[in-house]
């Protein structure tokens, strides 16, 4: 029993150990400087020290000093927290206080949310003291030839690394900061041409010229070295959209190479009839495409020759229907989607609507389209036996606002006579048959009378 003990109090010593000796490191991120103070014209370093599996680091600078600018967005491969040490070389350009700031967040491989950090390192600046003296090899050497001395100083290098003007071919750019600058280019843009004109002939320019862009984000970078070495780094990002919008339709219905347009909408897109007006003279075929979480949801498909009426039309299209219960009733409560389309009653002839019913009905099944109207309360066929094909059918946009898609054949729909003008017939045949009847016996009455 002893010895089971013993036992049993090694093993709680043990996982106690490990326990205790078991770090758990959090997310971090700081900032240093190679020094705190220099002379006008020297150079030192700064560095951003990051502990993450994920990072947004920046560095801002003021004072007198060029350079000094980190940007670094990344994560690591494996999605574990990783060591890494970003450098920026700094020049001091006149006296006074160079302020470092750190800023932006860091995310470690066990946390949830992003962990703001912060930091901010001094350097200061002042004039380099000058040596006397005819002796000082660095301000003055003696003519040997003539016994006079003279002055043989190199003059400085610049440290002039400003950019004087910064363009992309065709395009403006929007300037947020001295060293960031951004841009929205259409989707069928693949490249674009940077040019970069630096303050100082001497600087040397990096990252100009033809860029490859890919749909999404796209950073470039572009770099001005001073002739002493000294860097500016400025960051374009350009933003390839990842198909054509509603700003780009004009562009689009110009393009002679596009005959069938697709435009991405957002739910609450309303187009005009400018606009309507703009696809008629193109005479092309539009697909006005709302997309939620990466799927088409529905599209609105106008054909440009055949536009008749060109007002403001709204494009939400929900799953759901203020009507419902009244479809419900007069479909006989029929299973099926209720959809709610409020700009169909104002959508040019012959429109059509691409639903996505995936969720509801399986390719190859057959449902049919009723429209409801409003009006006289009756559910009107549109469309029968559509087959459902990736998860979507296609059909003829008709005036109402509502319509039901579903599997059932509703009989009562398409009769002349809905089921309350039938109650009233038979009340009427009743009372006429009461009438007839008494009409019978009053005149017979008035014969036996006789």
């Amino acid at each position: 029993m002893k010895k089971i003990k013993i036992l049993f109090m090694g093993i709680v010593t043990i996982i106690t150990l490990f326990i205790l000796n078991t770090d758990v490191f959090a997310a971090s991120a700081s900032l240093s400087a190679s020094t705190s103070s220099v002379y006008v014209g020297d150079r030192f370093t700064v560095s951003v020290h990051v502990n993450a599996a994920a990072w947004n680091v920046h560095t801002s600078v003021s004072g007198p000093v060029s350079g000094c600018i980190i940007n670094q967005a990344d994560a690591s491969m494996d999605a574990m927290n990783t060591n890494k040490t970003f450098t920026a070389t700094c020049t001091a350009t006149g006296e006074g206080t160079i302020t470092v700031t750190l800023y932006g967040d860091v995310t470690g491989d066990t946390d949830i949310y992003a962990t703001q950090v912060s930091g901010t390192r001094k350097v200061t600046v002042s004039k380099r003291p000058t040596s006397s003296g005819n002796n000082n090899n660095n301000n003055h050497n003696t003519n040997t030839t003539g016994g006079n001395n003279y002055n043989n100083n190199t003059p400085s290098k610049s440290t002039n690394n400003k950019i004087k003007e910064i363009s992309v071919e065709g395009y403006d750019l929007v300037k947020k900061d001295a060293n960031h600058y951004t841009l929205t280019v259409p989707t069928d843009v693949t490249s674009i041409n940077v040019k970069v004109t630096a303050e100082d002939a001497k600087a040397k320019v990096t990252g100009v010229g033809n860029h490859n862009l890919n749909i999404g984000d796209n950073n470039i970078e572009v770099i001005i070295t001073s002739e002493s070495g000294s860097q500016n780094k400025i960051n374009i990002k350009v933003i390839r959209k990842d198909g054509y919008y509603l700003e780009d339709l004009e562009d689009v219905l110009n393009n002679d190479t596009i005959d069938e347009v697709n435009v991405n909408i957002l739910s609450d897109t309303i187009i005009s009839s400018e606009e309507l007006n703009k696809i008629k003279s193109s005479k092309k075929i539009v697909h006005f495409n709302y997309n939620n979480n990466g799927r088409l949801l529905y599209s609105w498909i106008i054909d440009g020759s055949l536009i008749d009426n060109t007002v403001d039309i709204l494009t939400t299209i929900s799953y759901d229907s203020d009507n419902k219960a009244t479809m419900l009733r007069l479909s006989n409560y029929a299973d099926g989607l209720f959809i709610s389309a409020s700009g169909s009653n104002n959508m040019p002839k012959e429109t059509k609507i691409k639903l996505y019913v995936g969720d509801k009905y399986s390719d190859g099944e057959l449902v049919n389209v009723y429209s409801y109207s409003k009006d006289n309360e009756k559910l009107i066929l549109g469309q029968s036996d559509l087959k459902v094909k990736d998860g979507y059918i296609v059909f003829d946009a008709s005036e109402a606002d509502d319509y039901l898609v579903t599997m059932s054949n509703i009989s009562s729909v398409d009769d002349t006579t809905s089921s309350s003008n039938l109650v009233y017939i038979i009340i009427i045949s009743l009372l006429l048959l009461v009438i007839a009847v008494l009409s019978f016996f009053l005149i017979k009455k008035m014969k036996n009378k006789k």
